[in-house]
């Protein structure tokens, strides 16, 4: 155990002064009013003396018999130290975190620290398992400690003096004279759990060894393959020009566009914490102006790397290797970083796979490399890692109350952290966005938020949020501007415009009503001499059903796009359309002389597609926006449009009774917030219906009006004023139920006084819905449950994934990692119907429980997956419910 204590010391300490960013070690020094040596010697010895609490006769008879077990018990025994249970036999939880941090905590009060501080002090031992103990748990294990005898107590003590003495840390311990922040706790514990895991691997640091405890330590980080600091610093180029085009490989001749240049020339400028918000129009550069600003934020205040999240998992698969290319662009040469993937599929993903393989690295580029590192490539540590593309979820976990997550802490404490489509979260999410802030925000975390069309009520949220922290008052967005860049930092709020300069469209808009006869004959008239329409669904049912009425129309040029394909089919799909629509398409080649896209709102997000002709059910006015974004995105040759679509077109359905109050389609209700729906309708019905859609002049006006009238009580339509009532009262019902919701596993604010206070709702759950990542992610999404299923044929002689011609496998064989990589990657989710209420779920999930391949369980990669049989048709009965999957429509359930 000594030598494992003494391992975990030096592990913490290399740790320090080689992984943890200068950001955490300045803030943790200025909040605890400490110097940053002082800091580094309390983390260091609470690593070292993390599991003394293994010092007690319940731990020590843990060794399982045998003859060793004899040989050491007696040992113990020998030197007067009894094994008899005294308290310890009458209740059995007595862990070793838990006794390690009463313990502790003792010893403390005898060097004079005040209770209330030692005890948050201890705490931080207490949690290296993941969470505190409860508040009834800890008093009993101090009763118990207190009935010990004195032979077992001198050991302990002695245990942590040799290590006080051998950190130096006494005269630290006599300044703290206040308790610890709760951040505070976080951090250190998260530096302790790491250095925790890296000891305990037996290959990096075996029982016997013949060198030097120095060596043995770096050696051992090194076959673990942990990786050092990003210097920023060191590929930072004082030109503007001239960092673009050695950080993204532009030519010499390329100038980056102005929101680039002015959104890096402000985090080069910037005081303290940050938040930087950008927005500008879909396809206007935001990514590489993120980045950048990331390299300027990391460079300027000791960051040392860049979390980039996006709002779904294939946008982050998207993102992924851009970011990858410019880290390694960014990355000095001869060092290695880490990289990770963060979402739960990303043993799916190629791209992610080959970098674990052979990481990235140019010989000739002058750069170092960057590398998927082993120990780094998990859901609890993935976040360590330097660069980092994510769904959202994974950062919103930072205020979501689940074991482990001061590990999730001080991975983002670190870094510069980027947010995209912050425009997309509905009031459940922002709740936990707007918590995750302001986290990040005590930990001066630079933050930056991207967004087409952020609403001025939710972006003051969202400034208020980070800047409360910091003791900031109120602030109120003042600038009609667009794009717009807004900083928040020690120098206040600040707003900038940007000349946006020529318009990229002015479209025609119009409604047209709700029937498929009416879209039918629309496309017709629209497509007599070619072109690429988008029709954009909400629900995918109401996608399935103008899909199929179109195909028998226009047979071979109608494609499909949903969520309910399963994913690699979904991803094929996907990566033709992108190739068909791209900005290197071109009619004739691989643009199609004509083809109709329907989709569901995959196409909202971060997808670079151009078409001709927009058709879209009717939504918020932002998210019209984004769609929009698609509609003749790209410069492109005369010839690529047909005369008849050369002026860009948006027409919008899924309403009826536009000369009164309009009534949405049922779908489009119940997804949609009803007063965000009529003011759009109102917006859309005043302005774009009688002047059109200007690209990107008119983005900012219409969205920004369309919220401030959400906010008050007078109707946008005064012949509206009963509906617009009813809808605000809906709204209000809504939005106060989600909220109230989102608290009940979210984070206090940071500066809770208790530490185990961030875990109370995790102890009444006994942790069950937050630490599997399914279920925390759930957590952070306003969304009812889902089941997420692979869909295999059943045959005679076995199964075999669904929509191949493999050879079948037995129920009770266990796959070989091929087949299990495909089925892993083979998986559709079933609507919520099937599983939003508690007495069907169980129903659903019992058969598809007991219809799955017992060789499955045999199998990592499938071993928590669920089978959905389905017969040569492609049909099953689950529950009651008819399910019928094929490729042409994904998922029906009827």
């Amino acid at each position: 155990m000594w030598q494992h204590l003494v391992d975990t010391r030096d592990v913490a300490s290399l740790l320090w002064d080689t992984f943890v960013a200068d950001s955490i070690k300045q803030s943790l020094a200025t909040s605890e009013r400490l110097e940053v040596s002082e800091v580094r010697g309390l983390a260091v010895f609470l690593a070292g003396i993390h599991d003394v609490g293994k010092i007690t006769r319940s731990f020590q008879r843990k060794i399982p018999p045998g003859a060793n077990a004899e040989m050491i018990l007696g040992s113990l025994e020998d030197v007067g130290l009894d094994l008899e249970f005294g308290l310890e036999e009458v209740g059995a939880y007595f862990p070793h975190g838990l006794a390690s941090s009463v313990i502790l905590y003792d010893w403390l009060l005898k060097q004079g620290m005040w209770g209330p501080v030692a005890e948050t002090i201890a705490s931080v031992v207490e949690s290296h398992h993941g969470i505190p103990a409860r508040t009834a748990d800890y008093d009993r294990a101090r009763a118990i400690l207190r009935e010990y005898p004195e032979n077992w107590l001198s050991v302990q003590a002695a245990v942590i003096e040799a290590m006080a003495d051998a950190t130096e840390v006494k005269p630290v311990i006599g300044k703290i004279q206040s308790e610890l922040f709760v951040p505070t706790i976080q951090l250190i514990t998260g530096l302790v759990i790491a250095a925790d895991w890296c000891a305990s691997n037996e290959r990096a640091f075996p029982y016997v060894f013949d060198c030097e405890q120095e060596q043995r330590v770096q050696d051992g980080l090194a076959s673990i393959g942990f990786a050092g600091l990003w210097s920023a610093s060191k590929t930072m180029k004082p030109g503007v020009a001239e960092y673009f085009a050695a950080a993204f490989g532009w030519p010499d001749e390329w100038d980056p566009r102005p929101i680039q240049q002015r959104a890096f020339a402000q985090a080069r400028g910037s005081e303290g914490a940050s938040l930087h918000i950008i927005e500008a129009s879909t396809g206007s550069g935001k990514t590489e102006a993120a980045l950048a600003a990331a390299h300027a934020y990391a460079e300027r205040h000791g960051c040392h790397g860049v979390v980039f999240a996006a709002p779904t998992m294939a946008t982050a698969n998207g993102l992924f290797n851009r970011v990858i290319q410019w880290a390694q662009n960014v990355v000095p040469i001869g060092d290695t970083t880490a990289a990770y993937l963060a979402h739960s599929m990303n043993s799916l993903v190629k791209e992610y796979q080959r970098l674990r393989v052979k990481g990235v690295s140019s010989d000739t580029s002058g750069n170092g490399s960057v590398t998927a590192m082993e120990w780094f490539a998990s859901p609890k540590k993935g976040l360590l890692s330097n660069f980092a593309v994510s769904t959202v979820d994974q950062v919103l976990m930072m205020a979501l109350q689940s074991r482990h997550n001061m590990l999730r802490h001080l991975g983002l404490a670190g870094k510069v952290v980027i947010i995209d489509e912050v425009h997309a979260y509905d009031s459940f999410t922002s709740a936990y966005l707007e918590s995750t802030l302001k986290w990040l925000a005590w930990y001066e975390v630079p933050v930056i938020l991207l967004s087409a069309t952020l609403p001025v009520d939710k972006k003051e949220s969202l400034v208020q949020a980070y800047r409360s922290v910091l003791g900031e008052e109120d602030w109120e967005s003042v600038s009609d501007g667009y794009p717009l860049l807004t900083i928040a930092d020690a120098n206040g709020v600040r707003e900038e415009s940007l000349d946006i300069g020529l318009n990229e469209i002015h479209a025609d808009v119009s409604v047209i009503g709700d029937t498929d006869r009416e879209l039918l004959t629309l496309c017709e008239e629209l497509l007599t001499d070619g072109g690429c329409a988008l029709v954009v669904c909400n629900t995918v049912r109401r996608a399935q059903n103008s899909y199929s009425m179109l195909a028998t129309k226009f047979p071979d040029e109608v494609e499909l796009h949903h969520a309910a394909f399963i994913a690699h089919e979904r991803a094929v799909k996907e990566g033709k359309m992108l190739q068909q629509l791209g900005p290197e398409a071109r009619r004739g080649r691989s643009r199609p002389h004509r083809r109709i896209y329907v989709a569901t709102q995959v196409v909202e997000q971060s997808l670079d597609i151009d078409v001709d002709v927009m058709i879209s059910d009717m939504a918020p006015i932002d998210l019209l926006v984004q769609r929009a974004g698609r509609l003749h995105r790209h410069q492109r040759p005369l010839e690529d449009r047909p005369e008849k679509l050369r002026r860009a077109r948006l027409l919008i359905r899924g309403a009826e009774g536009w000369d009164e109050v309009p009534v949405f389609d049922s779908g489009t209700a119940a997804i949609y917030d009803p007063a965000v729906l009529l003011a759009s309708a109102a917006a859309v019905s005043r302005k774009w219906l009688s002047e059109g859609y200007r690209r990107p002049e008119d983005i900012a006006g219409i969205v920004r009006g369309t919220y401030a009238t959400v906010a008050g009580p007078e109707s946008p339509v005064a012949d509206w004023q009963p509906a617009w009532d009813e809808a605000r009262e809906e709204s209000r019902k809504r939005q106060t139920l989600a909220i109230n919701r989102s608290e009940t596993f979210r984070y206090p604010d940071p500066d809770v006084g208790n530490y185990r206070a961030l875990f109370a709702r995790y102890f009444e759950s006994k942790g069950s819905a937050v630490d599997k990542e399914e279920a925390a992610i759930a957590q952070v999404r306003d969304a009812d449950p889902t089941i997420e299923v692979i869909p295999i044929e059943t045959g005679d002689f076995g199964y075999r994934p669904w929509g191949t011609e493999s050879e079948y496998v037995l129920d009770d064989e266990s796959p070989e990692f091929s087949l299990a990589r495909h089925l892993a990657g083979a998986t559709v989710r079933l609507p919520t119907r099937m599983s939003k209420y508690e007495s069907v779920f169980d129903r659903v999930i019992d058969q598809l429980e007991k219809e799955t391949p017992v060789g499955w369980a045999d199998s990592f990669l499938l071993k928590s997956r669920v089978a959905l049989r389905l017969d040569s048709t492609g049909e099953a009965n689950i529950a009651g419910f008819d399910v019928m999957y094929s490729p042409e429509l994904g998922l029906e359930v009827k």
